[in-house]
């Protein structure tokens, strides 16, 4: 595994999440193949958070079987992470570049004027639930969304489940 330069669009993420001299988060990315289901990577945070949460996506395509990238064990100072391919396949995925943004629970102004909330829903199932922002938008803001935990039993989730994201508003 390898931890790339901070993500270009958020490489000023910390600069810009400065809420009473005190940083909201942080952006990076990582690139590492998956070896076998079962294997986790292991993030740490280049500072100490209180809550964090954090979201992850595959950033890249290079092998061609679906997955998705799950995070677990998230603490104040770093988390796991895999990339989850889907349940009929090996587990094995080759390399790819994953990246993540940390950031701590609430509405922030940004020094550029924009809003940034970050939040958990608990408890989601198989439908879609209406879930309010603290702060309205002017418009409506982009949406990262994360799967962290499921109910399972054993270390290993059965299935590789996506997070679903429709019908964003201001509010």
């Amino acid at each position: 595994m390898s931890l790339n330069p901070p993500i270009a669009a958020l490489e000023t993420l910390e600069q810009r999440c400065l809420f009473a001299a005190v940083p909201i988060g942080e952006a990076a990315s990582l690139t590492f193949a998956q070896p076998d289901a079962n294997t986790w990577q292991t993030v740490t945070l280049s500072r100490t958070y209180t809550d964090p949460i954090v979201v992850a996506s595959l950033g890249t395509t290079n092998d061609v079987e679906p997955a998705e990238v799950r995070v677990r064990n998230v603490t104040p100072t770093g988390f796991e992470i895999q990339i989850d391919e889907w349940d009929y396949l090996d587990g094995q995925h080759g390399e790819e570049t994953v990246p993540y943004l940390v950031m701590l629970d609430g509405t922030y102004r940004l020094s550029d004027g924009r809003l940034a909330e970050g939040g958990r829903v608990r408890n989601v199932g198989g439908d879609y639930q209406t879930v309010a922002f603290d702060a309205p938008f002017e418009v409506p803001p982009v949406v990262f969304s994360q799967v962290t935990a499921l109910a399972a039993s054993g270390d290993r989730i059965r299935r590789a489940v996506p997070a679903r994201v429709r019908t964003v508003t201001p509010t």
